[in-house]
């Protein structure tokens, strides 16, 4: 498949994963954000919500289930420890965020490296690998025979 096919398929497919998550949004404010702000915004709210909900589980089963088996009595973190820990979130989330995004931008400028706009072509690609190591591992027993 040419180069450029694969970056307009990888493009499509950010573009939809962008719309699947700016929904909320009105479909004007979409449609002036540029493709890097969509990006941007989507790694935002997808790490927010994933930190929030693996947040809450964490929280709900250490100090509500599992609370008197892990904390001695009285060294249960109150709300105030737990917001403060929320708090300090956006710096540690910011790395995460951030490699998604460049990853997502690097794919569409630099090329789709090791990308492949549909898992056909991955397929395809490692069948004609599979192929080539075969022909060049028959190669070298027939020169041992010599």
């Amino acid at each position: 498949m040419p180069k450029e096919e694969r970056l307009r398929l990888l493009f499509e497919e950010n573009a939809w994963k962008n719309s699947l998550v700016m929904w909320a949004l009105p479909a004007e404010w979409r449609e002036a954000l540029p493709h890097v702000v969509q990006t941007w915004l989507r790694c935002v709210v997808l790490c927010a919500v994933v930190y929030f909900v693996t947040g809450a589980a964490w929280c709900y089963y250490v100090y509500h289930c599992f609370g008197d088996l892990l904390f001695k009595p009285g060294t249960l973190p109150g709300v105030r420890d737990v917001a403060e820990q929320i708090k300090v979130r956006p710096c540690a989330d910011r790395a995460s965020r951030e490699a998604s995004r460049a990853t997502v931008q690097l794919a569409g400028r630099r090329g789709p490296g090791a990308a492949w706009g549909r898992l056909g072509e991955l397929a395809s690609e490692e069948r004609a690998a599979g192929d080539r190591e075969q022909h060049r591992q028959s190669g070298r027993r027939g020169a041992r025979r010599m």
